[in-house]
C-alpha cells in the first residue's frame, strides 16, 4: 500500500521540480539576454 504512494508522490515531485527547472532557465536566459542588450544601448 506504502509503494504505489511513494511511487506517486516521486512522480507529482519530479513533474513539479522539472517544471520549476524550465522556469529558472527560461528566466535566466531571459536575464541574460537583457543583460547583454543592456551593453549593447
Amino acid at each position: 500500500m506504502a509503494i504505489p504512494l511513494a511511487k506517486y508522490l516521486m512522480l507529482r515531485l519530479s513533474e513539479r521540480v522539472l517544471q520549476y527547472l524550465t522556469l529558472l532557465f527560461i528566466l535566466s536566459s531571459a536575464i541574460m539576454m537583457s543583460i547583454k542588450l543592456w551593453h549593447y544601448f
